[in-house]
């Protein structure tokens, strides 16, 4: 426990600057001072520091609070530590283009005589009026700038951003939308030929594995050795509703169906079985 006075301990010794030089005055034969009675004061003040430096340790003085090293910090928030460091940085490159300036218009008055040196603090205040001059005039061109846009810039501050405006964006397509569409249209293709080919035979179908119809038109798309079910061969284009061509089942459940009237619709397998199960032979 800290306490007033000087307490001596057994350990390492502990030499200090402030105890070897005063065991130095201390010795006999080198006057301190020439009042006696201040000589013997500091011969004995000598004396007790020497000792002093013999132990490890050594305790003095009266006991004292120390403060935590959290109250000695300050606390910023992220805000606040944000604008502190740009107002640094502000300040900082404020100094340095002074700095700047002024050794360049001294260094270009050395040449002309007619140009007076400046101090650092005069510096300062062109550097100082040049930055409210370049802000007026970017205050002008973002204020030109929304008188010639309005309803584009939206006020923040002393400046203005843009608006965000949302950007109108094509609808997403879904992944089996765009499956259909595309056994939609081979199916369409394989309806254009067989149509063709009634309109050159009086508007009789061609029979089955007929040459004048392209193979891979019967192939359905994506799906390798599937072949479109052909169930109409040789009859004649008429308004009903009989189907022609239908997929295999390798889609799933849903699949598309040609009609003798030329639609094209999207049939369950079970639909397809009973509609052929109907048309007389």
């Amino acid at each position: 426990m800290p306490r007033s006075g000087i307490t001596i301990a057994r350990g390492r010794a502990l030499v200090s600057p402030l105890a070897a030089f005063a065991c130095f005055h201390s010795q006999p034969g080198v006057p301190l001072r020439s009042n006696p009675g201040f000589a013997h004061l500091s011969q004995n003040f000598a004396v007790y520091l020497c000792f002093s430096a013999l132990p490890a340790s050594a305790f003095a003085g009266m006991p004292s609070f120390i403060p935590d090293e959290s109250t000695r910090r300050l606390i910023l928030t992220d805000a606040g530590r944000v604008r502190y460091e740009a107002i640094s940085f502000f300040l900082v490159m404020l100094l340095l283009s002074a700095l700047a300036v002024r050794l360049l218009w001294n260094y270009v008055a050395r040449d002309f005589p007619a140009l007076p040196r400046i101090s650092f603090v005069r510096s300062l205040g062109v550097v100082a009026a040049w930055g409210l001059l370049v802000l007026i005039v970017l205050t002008m061109i973002a204020t030109a700038r929304e008188m010639m846009t309005p309803g584009s810039w939206q006020k923040q501050g002393l400046l203005y951003t843009l608006v965000n405006t949302p950007v109108a964006q094509e609808p997403i397509k879904n992944a089996a939308d765009e499956a259909n569409e595309a056994r939609r249209k081979g199916l369409e293709d394989l309806k254009a030929a067989l149509w063709s080919y009634a309109a050159q035979h009086k508007g009789e179908l061609p029979p089955a594995d007929d040459p004048a119809i392209p193979g891979k038109l019967w192939e359905v798309g994506g799906i390798v050795g599937a072949r479109y079910r052909y169930v109409a061969a040789g009859a004649s284009l008429s308004p009903d509703s009989r189907i022609v061509v239908f997929e295999p089942a390798v889609h799933g459940d849903d699949r598309f169906v040609l009609r003798l009237n030329g639609r094209i619709e999207l049939l369950t397998s079970d639909t397809i079985r009973k509609e052929l199960q109907q048309v007389k032979p």
